[in-house]
């Protein structure tokens, strides 16, 4: 699978995770952080399932070159993150929409826009927005503590 296509995939299933949650949150009533973390579950097994609990580490070099030091700590992907934060700022600072989703649910309420879509809509965007390859330094592996737990495998 080429590059791009394997980004967009990553994308669109984080879109397709944030919108489950979005509807448990908007039209079934679950409080969000309950839906989250009960679908972190999910999710974290489903990834065990399709990948049998092996980490996937001969990562194709087109995509390790998007993490490589361009100078001054910057890589491309910290590049494109600037970017989508920038339009992002523009998008909630200059346009109707982003002025309507930044307000509180209770004046986000003309007859146009309803609370519940403006709610669903936000988590497949933040979903998507997290799916998104991280823009490291280096192509070093993460140390977070987190990063350091491996999955249970048969032959642990």
């Amino acid at each position: 699978m080429s590059l791009p296509l394997s980004i967009a995939f990553c994308l669109a299933t984080g879109a397709v995770a944030g919108a489950f949650n979005g509807l448990m949150v908007a039209y079934l009533g679950i409080p969000s952080i309950v839906a989250t973390l009960g679908t972190l579950g999910l999710y974290r097994g489903i990834m065990l399932v399709l990948t049998g609990g092996r980490w996937i580490e001969d990562l194709p070099q087109g995509l390790k070159a998007l993490a490589a030091n361009l100078g001054f700590g910057f890589s491309i992907l910290t590049i494109v993150v600037l970017a989508l934060v920038a339009l992002a700022w523009i998008v909630l600072r200059k346009t109707r929409f982003g002025r309507i989703s930044t307000r509180s649910a209770i004046t986000a309420r003309p007859p146009t826009i309803s609370v519940y879509q403006l709610s669903w809509c936000s988590f497949p965007l933040s979903s998507q927005r997290a799916s998104a390859p991280p823009s490291p330094a280096s192509s070093s592996p993460p140390r977070s503590a987190s990063s350091q737990i491996r999955p249970a495998t048969a032959s642990n």
